[in-house]
């Protein structure tokens, strides 16, 4: 599926999913916001985590929210 900014998506990131929104995709990387549970264990990095991230991950750990 071809992403592009503005898509609501579902990111793996750190050991979980998180809903998040596209802001841009480049030869197979997307950087994303998205919305973490600040209470999560991200291991060393966790003091430096807030609710809202900007992540940049490959595409294949991106998927579309399922609409219902």
């Amino acid at each position: 599926m071809a992403f592009g900014p503005g898509d609501d998506v579902i990111v793996s990131f750190g050991g979980g999913e998180w809903p998040g929104e596209i802001e841009r995709v480049n030869n197979g990387w997307v950087m994303a916001l998205i919305m973490v549970d600040p209470q999560w264990d991200f291991g060393r990095m966790s003091s430096n985590i807030s609710p809202i991230m900007t992540v940049a991950v490959r595409e294949s750990c991106v998927r579309p929210v399922e609409k219902t």
